[in-house]
């Protein structure tokens, strides 16, 4: 009974967790509003979700985009996030009228969110805070700074893990015990590992910096001992996350990419021009918005409260080992997200590997309001322990009746530009109710002084959770873009001699393509193969043209949808399979069928009156592999980006099908880092 009875209360702070995340969360869990209307979500990641759920929904592990730009790697690109297996679960989810439903993607973002907070207090919870403590600490981080307003998918889904890499590094440093201290560093590194395979490199770079940090000043104290358990960390790193990074690295070396700079594209072996890193930095002013959103860069707020809490807990617990650790993290974060204005981020580009391609620092912000969130809960703990100086209390009182007054006299001098003055008002009464709870809390009983304390800190929170999201019914209009060319996709199925479609970007400017399951030419994506960046524009041309009008003379109207888009025929345009004959001209008529054309397999069947190459126009990449009447055939370049196998006369079957080799060794490395983790807690558990 008494067993029962302790996991009941277990289970309570985490229920509590999820009430109040959902609570903070209601725009969205309602339906009225919305987080995704914007570009990116709209033109690019929803269409690349949408590409995989009609994969998984058909059994297929999708390894291959055949929709755009001539088809490109899933994997390679990283940011889709086909490496990550939570998305795998989003994917499965029931879809309507053949498409992914958006109000799944509030549920995975308020689950997300969701998870920041519970990792983050099991991680005040394993540094022996108090279950309220520790509440305040997941929910700081879950819901405030960097990630509380990243509208990245793939961003979020690497950041969530970096309590749970924090949690096991610091288990390692504290044991004494080697089996138990080897076994928290290679957990921990499953949690990095999972990190790259989420779909972003940035912030899991950044972790990676972050684990190198504290593993150097680790075995520099500890020496041989430690210097093990940061091997052991780095292998379950590199082993877990290896189904996303041998692809990306593959991808990487023959692809260009663009960044934002004069010189795009880049190539693997151009560097990220510093210039970029430095537009993507946190400016020092904008670190004024960890305080008040109305300054600099908003997006980075964690408020009074939390900033407060956290100062506590370095001061009355500084000696504490994991204290130093995350005083440490934070600032080294602070310092590394003002980028060009630290010398510490210029030499970490300069000298460490993979560092120009993070050309945002400011990401590195997630890692520091991570570390703030902890620390905070040791600053409740330190006041429910009556540990705190009156000072604390006067400065309180006097940044509150300050700031108020500093308001009503600009308030009477010059208008409010943008909201500037509610948020300073927002910040005086958090402050003067702080300072206010913090004279009486001995008068008050712990459990109520406690709850006041959460009903301040999340009335400053719930000020500004949700304030960016848009309202459903009134969106800006990127979301609404994807439902307007219906017809037009159903027309373009049902077309018997469709290849692939031109589609004009200012006019479609979302990626059609993998929205409705439909080949383009074009498309909206950070990187590309560098051959098909380099191949002439009509290889890859499109036998229909999708635009508001044509673009040559010689295009004919076939279809117009409801929307005003047109669909023009493109006459003289290439097929998509077909025969060529490069040494000598063939007297008679090959004959080439497309018989089936979907994700990572083609099959044609051919009749070919003379030797020849059947040419695909799908981009050449590793990992295609053909097959001739069930034999293995070699596949060269043609036209320099399309696919080519020769043939001798008669009829054959080719097969193309993509098995890329580097995403079967990461998938192995993946199982194999995820296994050990499972023996490894099985062995924890048992000893």
């Amino acid at each position: 009974m008494s067993f029962v009875r302790q996991h009941s209360r277990n289970l309570i702070a985490p229920l509590l967790l999820l009430a109040i995340v959902c609570g903070f969360y209601w725009k969205l869990l309602s339906g009225q509003y919305t987080w995704m209307d914007q570009p990116d979500m709209a033109y690019q990641v929803i269409p690349w979700y949408q590409l995989q759920a009609e994969a998984w929904q058909h059994g297929r592990f999708p390894l291959w985009d055949p929709h755009i730009w001539g088809g490109q790697p899933l994997l390679g690109q990283v940011i889709t996030g086909a490496a990550y297996p939570l998305n795998w679960l989003l994917f499965l989810l029931p879809m309507r009228n053949g498409h992914i439903q958006l109000h799944f993607l509030d549920y995975y973002y308020v689950l997300t969110h969701y998870m920041a907070a519970l990792f983050a207090y099991w991680l005040c919870r394993d540094m022996g805070r108090t279950r309220a403590a520790s509440m305040i600490g997941g929910l700081a981080f879950g819901l405030m700074g960097l990630f509380g307003t990243l509208g990245w998918p793939q961003m979020l889904n690497g950041a969530v893990w970096i309590p749970l890499m924090l949690l096991f590094i610091f288990r390692s440093m504290r044991d004494e015990r080697k089996e138990r201290r080897l076994a928290s560093a290679a957990l921990g590194g499953l949690f990095l590992g999972v990190a790259f395979l989420s779909g972003h490199h940035q912030i899991p770079i950044f972790m990676g910096l972050m684990a190198a940090g504290l593993w150097i000043t680790h075995v520099w104290r500890r020496r041989w001992h430690g210097l093990k358990a940061a091997a052991l960390f780095f292998l379950f790193a590199g082993m877990t996350g290896g189904l996303q990074i041998l692809p990306a690295i593959e991808a990487g070396k023959l692809s260009v990419r663009w960044v934002g700079a004069a010189g795009d594209p880049l190539s693997w072996a151009q560097q990220v021009p510093y210039t970029i890193h430095a537009n993507y930095s946190v400016l020092p002013t904008g670190m004024l918005s960890l305080l008040l959103p109305s300054v600099g860069q908003k997006e980075i707020f964690v408020g009074l409260s939390v900033l407060l809490l956290a100062a506590i807990g370095v001061a009355r617990s500084f000696n504490n080992p994991d204290v130093k650790r995350l005083v440490g993290i934070c600032g080294g974060a602070l310092v590394f997200a003002i980028g060009s204005m630290s010398i510490f981020h210029g030499v970490a580009y300069w000298l460490v590997p993979m560092v120009e391609k993070a050309r945002s620092p400011e990401m590195a912000m997630v890692i520091a309001n991570a570390a703030m969130a902890a620390l905070a809960a040791y600053g409740v703990d330190a006041i429910r322990s009556r540990a705190i100086e009156p000072g604390w209390i006067q400065w309180l009182s006097r940044a509150g009746f300050g700031t108020l007054a500093a308001v009503a006299i600009m308030a009477s001098v010059r208008n409010e530009l943008s909201r500037e003055y509610e948020r300073l008002v927002i910040f005086a009464f958090v402050a003067l109710a702080l300072a206010l709870l913090l004279r009486g809390w001995s008068q008050l009983t712990d459990r109520t002084a406690v709850a006041i304390l959460f009903v301040v800190v999340l009335f400053e929170w719930g000020t500004y959770v949700g304030s960016s999201y848009r309202d459903a019914e009134h969106p800006a209009g990127f979301l609404a873009q994807l439902n307007q060319n219906e017809d037009i996709a159903s027309f373009l199925r049902s077309a018997p001699d469709f290849g692939r479609l031109e589609v004009k970007m200012e006019d479609v400017p979302y990626n059609f393509g993998d929205w409705e399951g439909i080949d383009q030419r074009s498309g909206y994506l950070a990187s590309l193969t560098a051959n098909l960046a380099a191949a002439p524009v009509e290889a890859f041309a499109g036998n229909y043209y999708l635009a508001k009008n044509p673009a040559n003379p010689n295009q004919v109207e076939v279809f117009r949808g409801a929307s005003g888009l047109r669909v023009f025929s493109n006459p003289g345009a290439a097929s998509f399979v077909r025969a060529v004959h490069e040494q000598k001209p063939c007297a008679g008529n090959d004959d080439v069928k497309l018989e089936w054309r979907g994700g990572s397999h083609i099959a044609v069947r051919t009749a070919m009156a003379c030797a020849g190459t059947l040419v695909l126009s799908e981009t050449f990449y590793p990992g295609w592999k053909a097959t001739v009447d069930g034999h293995t055939r070699p596949i060269r370049p043609m036209f320099g980006a399309m696919q080519g196998v020769d043939l001798e006369p008669g009829t054959h079957r080719v097969d193309f099908v993509f098995r890329p080799m580097s995403a079967y060794l990461g998938g192995a490395m993946s199982i194999i880092g995820l296994l050990g983790a499972l023996a490894i807690m099985l062995f924890r558990r048992h000893s």
